[in-house]
Order: C-alpha cells, then sequence, then structure tokens
C-alpha cells in the first residue's frame, strides 16, 4: 500500500535530453540571444528614429522585430535555466513560465504572412495603398496574428498534462496532440508565406518588365530590391520553419523513442534561433537606408554623421494596375 501511495507523486517523464544536445543548446541559446537581441533593438530603435522607416511595410518589419526581440529574450531565460540545471519542470509550470513567449512566437510566425500581403498589396494596388492611413492599416494586417497566437495559446492552457519535460521550450510547454497541431499549423504558414513572396518575386520579375508602361526603370529596380531582401528573410524563415517543424513532425508520425523525440524537439529551437536574429543583417547588407540608420546607430555619431538627402517622387500616371506607384528615393551624400 506504502508503495502504491509512493509511485503515485512520482512525477511521469515525456523523454530525456542528454549532455551533448544540453551543451550545443545552450551555446546556441546564447550566441544568437545576444547577436538577435542586438540586432532586433537596433531594427526598433531605427525605425522609432528616422521618419523614412515608418512606412507601411518598415512598421511591419518593426512588429517582426518587436516579436523576435521577446522570443529571444525568452531563449537566454532558457540557456540560464540549462546552466543552472533547472530546465527540467512539469509541463503546466513551464507554459506558464514562457507563456508570453509562446503567444508571440505565434504572432511572429504570422507576421512574415502579413509582410507578404502587404508588399502583394504595394504592387498590386499602389494608389489605394498610397492613400489608407497607416495605423488602421498595420492594425487590420496585425489583427489575424493576435487572434492566431490567442487561439493557440488558450487551446494549450486547457489541454496541459502534468508530465515532467526535460527543457522547457514552446514545442514541450504543449501537450503532445496540440504540439502535433501547432507543428502543422506551423508548415502551413511557412508554404502560405512562400506563396505570398513568389507570387510578388513573379509579378516584379516577370511581369512588370514585360509592360514598361506600368512602372518606371527606377521603380521597377527599387521594387526588386526590397523583394530581393525580403526574400532573403523569407528564405531563413522557410528553411528554419521547415526544419523545425519537419524533424518534430516526422520523430511524431514514426512513433519513436520519447528520448529521441525530445533532444530532437530541443536542437528543433536552433534553425528557429537563426529565424529570430538574421533580420538586422540582412537589412544591414541589402537595404542602403537601414545600412545608413545602423551606421548612425553604431558609431553614435547623431550630430555630425547627418546629411543632407534628396527625395524624388516617382510617378507613372496611366492605366495599369501598376499605375500611380510614387518611391521616394533617398541619395545620401
Amino acid at each position: 500500500m506504502r508503495r502504491a501511495i509512493t509511485t503515485t507523486f512520482l512525477p511521469e517523464f515525456d523523454g530525456k535530453v542528454g549532455r551533448t544536445c544540453e551543451t550545443i543548446v545552450k551555446a546556441s541559446l546564447i550566441y544568437f540571444g545576444i547577436l538577435g537581441t542586438f540586432g532586433n533593438v537596433n531594427i526598433l530603435v531605427a525605425t522609432y528614429r528616422r521618419k523614412a522607416l515608418r512606412t507601411k511595410c518598415c512598421i511591419l518589419l518593426a512588429v517582426l522585430a518587436y516579436c523576435d526581440l521577446f522570443c529571444l529574450l525568452f531563449e537566454l531565460l532558457s540557456a540560464f535555466r540549462l546552466l543552472t540545471n533547472s530546465a527540467s519542470m512539469f509541463r503546466p509550470q513551464c507554459f506558464w513560465s514562457i507563456g508570453i513567449y509562446i503567444f508571440l512566437e505565434n504572432v511572429e510566425a504570422y507576421m512574415h504572412v502579413a509582410v507578404g500581403i502587404d508588399r502583394l498589396l504595394a504592387i498590386c494596388y499602389p494608389m489605394r495603398y498610397r492613400k489608407w492611413r497607416t495605423f488602421p492599416y498595420i492594425m487590420i494586417l496585425v489583427f489575424p496574428g493576435v487572434v492566431y497566437g490567442s487561439a493557440l495559446f488558450t487551446i494549450g492552457a486547457t489541454t496541459l498534462d502534468n508530465k515532467y519535460i526535460p527543457v522547457c521550450n514552446p514545442p514541450l510547454a504543449y501537450s503532445s496532440a496540440i504540439s502535433g497541431f501547432w507543428n502543422k499549423s506551423e508548415v502551413v504558414i511557412c508554404l502560405i508565406t512562400v506563396l505570398l513572396f513568389f507570387t510578388t518575386y513573379w509579378m516584379i520579375f516577370k511581369i512588370a518588365p514585360k509592360q514598361p508602361e506600368s512602372l518606371s526603370k527606377s521603380q521597377l529596380k527599387t521594387h526588386q530590391s526590397i523583394i530581393i531582401t525580403l526574400t532573403v528573410n523569407v528564405g531563413a524563415y522557410f528553411i528554419s520553419g521547415v526544419c523545425c517543424a519537419g524533424l518534430i513532425f516526422f520523430m511524431r508520425i514514426t512513433h519513436v523513442n520519447k528520448d529521441i523525440i525530445a533532444e530532437v524537439v530541443t536542437y528543433a529551437v536552433i534553425p528557429g534561433l537563426l529565424s529570430y536574429s538574421i533580420n538586422y543583417y540582412v537589412y544591414f547588407w541589402r537595404s542602403p537606408e537601414y545600412q545608413y540608420a545602423f551606421k548612425q546607430q553604431l558609431f553614435c555619431c547623431c550630430s555630425s554623421y547627418r546629411s543632407e538627402t534628396q527625395t524624388v517622387a516617382l510617378v507613372t500616371p496611366n492605366q495599369h494596375p501598376f499605375k500611380g506607384h510614387s518611391i521616394e528615393v533617398r541619395h545620401s551624400s
């Protein structure tokens, strides 16, 4: 009888993680956490300081950076837990301790879709796009992500079991059934994002050049540069998202040992960290406007680093779906 009472209070383990896995993940969490936090803070500061970076698209990218920043801060918390050997805990304790992360991670995944929709609207309906008020437009595009994140958080919170998990992270914070659903939804969001950017890419590089009356050469070149920059980000997001979701999905459907699943799920955080961290460095590489703002912040020479800019409005007044799109071209001296 005493034996039965004792076993009742023993935790039910949901897999174990080896020392090698923990060491690699610790190093990755610290490395990407520091680099990514630095980058996302710079994106937010640049958006706040420079009016040229407060366009509809740039504000959406700032919202994405905000979500990425908080995801990375919680990943640094995970690194601290691993370093102090406090990463293992009961699932409910884990879920509620990283609840904000679970919510924002899902909003972050959707924000790539929002940016894809924004670029498509900017190209297909340029005149209307310019007239739409920024704040309501941003709220409308972000709202579905808030609903999606809230729905998954609510479902996850109401289906928690009391298993003991080896590492506290979002995939393991969900119960097994909800983790599988979340896994599939992540893949769907990745595919939607890629489809949106592929469509935009096709329109800018294949359709518009064949119709020279639709966009001037300067407009076309500017759009192409923007799309290439964002496509690099989406490529990194797609690879990381598919890598994470694909690994977890494959492990679950093959019904392998719980320890293997736990290690795979733990390793899967690494490509996710890349997605949270890469945007700043891509913008620095590809975007002259962001590069100027970042250099200004890095060198801390706000007064001496200013340069005059010339703004030229390029308008094509014709009756094509691409008509009337104005672009600001800034020449820094």
